[in-house]
């Protein structure tokens, strides 16, 4: 997306936002692709996060029209900004919505697009990755495999398989405080984390993003995929657990 169009987008989302959550909002952060403006046209997605003061004040947000609009999927996530402001100072108070991951992850991955920096209450990487990070790492892995079929990774459309493989990959590397770009994650994933077996799948999902193919599966691609995304979480399970 050229830089104009972009900006012109992000205005719109500001002030519609803005106006949905009213004096209720405290940030707006662009996560993901667009967070750190590694994007693939006509296939990322983009993905907000509103930190607000009363997440019990906050109906669910339709951001259809935008996506219709610009022709990309926009939705927003809601979290509490107490929630936050209590995982960085590492209390127990802070629910699961929020873990020490996600911090790192918005601190190095993402972009305030209106309201207050939060990014700078963050503490550092290096402070971050002593907290008990593994714990979360195994929780994206019992997230992705819950038979629960609205978290289940299984029962949503291969577009979503191949952004689990990258995001997790990309996981397993900030945990160690590493930040690199998507493109580089398999050779980072073979310095930092050696003991890792399931790179050949992590090439293989950055393939079909980068060359959009995964819009595009026949069915019998969309079944070798499948096995390729369980095969992976085998050995996401297989490393961040140690047992088979």
């Amino acid at each position: 997306m050229h830089a104009s169009l972009l900006n012109q987008m992000e205005q719109e989302i500001n002030q519609t936002l803005k106006s949905f959550f009213g004096k209720n909002l405290v940030s707006l952060l662009v996560e993901g692709s667009y967070g750190t403006y590694d994007i693939i046209e006509g296939y990322s997605d983009y993905d907000l996060c509103a930190l607000v003061k009363d997440v019990s004040k906050t109906p669910d947000v339709d951001l259809g029209d935008l996506s219709k609009k610009y022709s990309i999927d926009i939705k927003c996530s809601v979290k509490s900004y107490k929630d936050f402001q209590n995982r960085v100072k590492n209390s127990n108070k802070s629910s699961r919505f929020i873990d020490n991951l996600w911090l790192v992850k918005a601190k190095k991955q993402a972009r305030v697009l209106v309201g207050k920096n939060v990014l700078n209450q963050i503490p550092s990487i290096k402070e971050l990755i002593k907290r008990d990070i593994g714990c979360e790492l195994r929780a994206d892995y019992y997230y992705a495999t819950n038979l629960n079929p609205e978290w289940n990774i299984f029962r949503r459309e291969p577009q979503k398989w191949v952004n689990y493989i990258i995001n997790m990959s990309n996981d397993l590397l900030l945990s160690k405080g590493v930040i690199t770009k998507k493109a580089d994650i398999p050779a980072m994933l073979e310095k930092h984390c050696p003991e890792f077996k399931g790179v050949a799948y992590v090439k293989e999902a950055l393939y079909l993003r980068k060359t959009k193919k995964v819009l595009h599966l026949t069915k019998i691609e969309k079944n070798q995929l499948k096995k390729t995304l369980g095969l992976f979480l085998e050995d996401y399970k297989l490393y961040t657990f140690g047992v088979k």
